[in-house]
């Protein structure tokens, strides 16, 4: 037995001794060939691609952002979604790229990925002559690599993990006599999986991002998280869950603003071309207090869903020109081809506090479903035809001392009068139904 344990031990030394030498140096030759082929690809699909040797293990590269609607339908096929028009705001822009191969033992490439010029709509939008001093601050930023992401993907290259350096900066006006702008960004990590070449599962970390001009404002939000995973063969496939601790925003003297355990939690499946998307929302609480009102609210939860959207309007409208009118009215019909579902099963708030007084809050429920007859070129001339191609029910009903505070504002006066609600269980209760063109309100004819 020993004999044997020695002769593996032996192997084993000989092993990492080749890898460490000879074997090492042929695995990065190996995957600097696969990761130049990607940035040539990458090549095809907008982006201009610059590249130099640094070392046989190490690599820089220049990626321009040079055709956005390229590079949209190219990141989208790739899980990443991004609409043409969010690529378009990054024209222009230079990212540097400096590649390790094998760098440790968890990685086969290594990243550090780091804008090197801002896009065009920024540099070009810049007239003040203060702005022109930030922009130029900004700029030496990007020299330092301060806006740096890290990436290192595992030796089978099926996942990934990195980080967000860290940041704690600051933009001086010219004026010395107004305080800085101090940005911070603070312990961001993220890590996932890759699956077919393409992104299936990420998570975020973030524990704290501020904007600060001293004794003139702050924003701060803290303890942020984030849960993607692809859960079909679309990119409208997907489960996804957002979470912030605290969101805090002041101005002294104007603002206090203040939101804590925010949860935002969404799914969507595609089946048959048609997709069914899910969301979840809740707020634990939020305080805002400014010169005039001090109001408080305590849970406030929506849970609602949409059926049967056509996925081939959903691609094509995160394309089309936004000032294409008839491209737009097309691609809606399109999108409610198949007649739409949409449910709102819980908007609720439990408590409400106006300056010092507290009081119960309301509950509301939806169902409205479009019909695929639909026209909507003559709803644009005449809205009421649209009341024939829709059934909707819906409940309102919300605390007596709610429903008081609200008869207060004048622009609610005229509907109270019309519109009587129900007295249940010290609340008020409105219930609308449309149905065929004619609409009930606690099932007295409204039309």
């Amino acid at each position: 037995m020993k004999k044997i344990g020695l002769a593996s031990l032996a192997i084993i030394i000989a092993a990492g001794a080749y890898y460490f030498s000879t074997g090492s140096e042929q695995l990065a030759s190996a995957m600097k060939t696969q990761v130049n082929a990607e940035f040539a690809t990458l090549q095809t699909k907008g982006f201009d691609v610059k590249a130099k040797e640094v070392s046989k293990q190490e690599e820089h590269f220049v990626l321009s952002f040079d055709e956005p609607a390229k590079i949209a339908a190219y990141l989208t096929s790739k899980g990443a979604k991004i609409s043409a028009a969010d690529a378009e705001m990054l024209k222009g822009l230079e990212l540097g790229i400096d590649v390790k191969y094998l760098a440790n033992a968890y990685s086969s490439v290594s990243l550090d990925l780091y804008p090197m010029t801002l896009p065009t709509v920024l540099t070009d939008s810049v007239e003040d002559a203060s702005d022109k001093e930030l922009l130029e601050q900004v700029k030496k930023m990007l020299a330092k690599k301060v806006f740096l992401v890290h990436v290192d993907v595992n030796k089978l290259g099926t996942g990934f993990k990195g980080y967000v350096t860290d940041i704690d900066e600051s933009l001086q006006a010219k004026d010395q006599s107004k305080e800085p702008l101090n940005i911070i960004l603070k312990d961001m990590t993220f890590k996932g999986s890759i699956e077919d070449e393409k992104l299936g599962r990420m998570t975020q970390v973030l524990k704290k991002f501020s904007i600060l001009i001293a004794n003139e404002m702050t924003v701060e939000l803290t303890d942020i998280t984030s849960e993607y995973q692809v859960s079909g063969k679309s990119a409208y496939d997907y489960d996804s869950n957002y979470k912030i601790d605290k969101i805090k925003a002041l101005i002294p003297g104007e603002l206090d603003f203040n939101m804590e355990g925010i949860e935002i939690a969404s799914s969507a499946a595609v089946e048959q071309g048609l997709a069914n998307v899910n969301v979840k929302t809740n707020i634990k609480s939020m305080h805002m207090k400014d010169k005039t009102q001090d109001t408080s609210l305590d849970s406030l939860q929506l849970k609602m869903e949409m059926n049967n959207l056509a996925v081939s309007a959903i691609e094509k409208l995160e394309n089309v020109d936004p000032d294409d009118e008839a491209a737009i009215q097309a691609l809606l019909k399109e999108l409610l081809s198949h007649g739409v579902e949409f449910k709102v099963d819980d908007l609720s708030l439990k408590t409400f506090k106006l300056q010092d007084k507290e009081m119960k809050g309301f509950t509301l429920s939806a169902a409205i479903d479009i019909d695929k007859s639909l026209d909507l070129n003559q709803v644009a001339t005449n809205p009421m035809l649209a009341l024939a191609a829709i059934d909707a029910d819906l409940k309102l009903s919300l605390s007596d001392d709610l429903f008081a505070l609200a008869a207060q504002q004048p622009q609610a006066v005229m509907v109270m009068m019309l519109i009587q609600p129900e007295s249940v269980n010290q609340q008020k209760v409105y219930k609308v139904e449309l149905k065929k063109g004619k609409l009930t309100v606690n099932g007295k004819p409204m039309m």
